[in-house]
This record gives structure tokens, C-alpha cells and sequence, in this order.
């Protein structure tokens, strides 16, 4: 069976299945298989349309890709007098770290994954487990407030970060200004590893793991 029933063009899951779908935490079913399709061809190293015109019968070559090496945690986790101090910060450095850019459904599920330490861990490699425990436990004592991701972007945005779009997703982009912003080294490695993952995971599977977060925490990364 081919992909063409999928693919972008023409667009029918955008055109009749593309309205924000409550069961799956506001996915819009439409785009989540269009980005299926990209994502297919990109691991293929084809385009959708080469996918559109496979056949049952044809011969594929399998591409084998190398796993991206996760960065490393860092030890410890610096003080910070105020958790919302801390949580911007963080904001900060997953926008650096993404290169000044992110989707917002995984800059609120990276971000969630330095306050979930355990989440975290659970999703790295096998082999980098046992590095970071020393980590997660410090990030266990991270104080938290409530809505403390939608309140550091209420303080960030229209100032240090804006708002904008990347395709058909809502994202948020680092003024360049701020590009430089002396941060903990700390923060910068932590960043690094939670984007890479969060960066991996496909949109069901974030829902699935939203699931596990206390109602509070799924509400606001429902908002999110």
C-alpha cells in the first residue's frame, strides 16, 4: 500500500479531518499526517511524492540513519532565588538550544522535562541512564509554581520572545537581541538534552505522556 492516500497532494486529511480534535489533546488529525508523510520521506531520504508514486512490488533500498547522540546532563542545578526567575531561564535556553526557534507543543514538553526529571530520564538511551541520575536528582528539588510555563512566557513575550508560526504550528522565536544572555552553563546542557527528546517524540505519543502528568499539569500544557 502506498502513502499517496496520505500525502500532502492532494491535501483531503487537511481538507475534511483538519479541525482541532479534543481526544488528542487539540491535534489537528489533518496536519499530524501530513507531518507523518514529511517525516516518513525524510527518514527514506525521499520527498512525499516520491512516496505518493511507490507501488506494492517496487524494490526499496532501506537507508540506515545513525542515533543522534544525546547530549550530556549537566551534575547539578544552580540556585535560583525565584522559581519564575528560574522557569524563564529555561525558557530562554530551550530557545537557544533550538536554535532560536521552537515549535510551542515541544518547547512545552521540553520544558516539562526539566521539571520531570524522571519523565526525562525514562527517555533516554539505555546507555546514558546511569550518567544521569546525579542530575535527576537535583532537578527533583526544582521548585515549581502553578502555570509556571504560561507564566514565564506571559513575562517573555513581546520582549524577549515573540510570537510566530512554523508551517502550520504556533511557535515561539528568541529575540536576537537576547541571543547572547549570559545563562548558567547548567541550563544550557539540561536544554540541549530536553529539546533533543522532546524534538523526537512523536505528537500521540506526547499526548500519551501528558496523560501521566497531574490534572493541573495537563491543563496547562493543553493551554500550552
Amino acid at each position: 500500500r502506498s502513502f499517496e492516500h496520505l500525502a500532502p497532494e492532494p491535501p483531503w486529511p487537511r481538507r475534511w479531518h483538519n479541525e482541532p480534535n479534543e481526544a488528542y489533546g487539540g491535534e489537528r488529525l489533518g496536519d499530524y499526517f501530513a507531518n507523518f508523510v514529511e517525516e516518513e520521506a525524510r527518514l527514506w531520504k525521499k520527498t512525499p511524492a516520491d512516496l505518493g508514486a511507490w507501488r506494492p512490488g517496487q524494490q526499496v533500498v532501506e537507508v540506515k540513519q545513525e542515533e543522534p547522540e544525546t547530549p550530556l546532563l549537566p551534575e547539578h542545578v544552580p540556585p535560583m532565588q525565584h522559581p519564575l526567575q528560574e522557569a524563564m531561564a529555561l525558557v530562554v535556553a530551550l530557545l537557544r538550544a533550538a536554535g532560536g526557534q521552537a515549535e510551542r507543543r515541544v518547547l512545552a514538553l521540553a520544558f516539562r522535562l526539566l521539571y520531570r526529571p524522571e519523565m526525562l530520564v525514562g527517555l533516554l538511551p539505555r546507555g546514558s541512564k546511569g550518567a544521569a541520575k546525579v542530575w535527576s536528582k537535583a532537578a527533583s528539588r526544582r521548585k515549581k509554581e502553578p502555570q509556571y510555563f504560561l507564566n514565564a512566557l506571559e513575562r517573555l513575550v513581546d520582549g524577549t520572545v515573540r510570537k510566530t508560526m512554523m508551517g502550520s504550528r504556533s511557535a515561539l522565536a528568541l529575540d536576537p537581541r537576547f541571543a547572547d544572555q549570559d545563562l548558567p552553563i547548567e541550563y544550557e546542557m539540561e536544554a540541549r538534552v530536553a529539546l533533543t527528546l522532546a524534538s523526537k517524540i512523536p505528537p500521540l505519543q506526547i499526548n500519551q505522556l501528558v496523560e501521566g502528568l497531574p490534572e493541573e499539569e495537563q491543563a496547562e500544557m493543553r493551554v500550552a
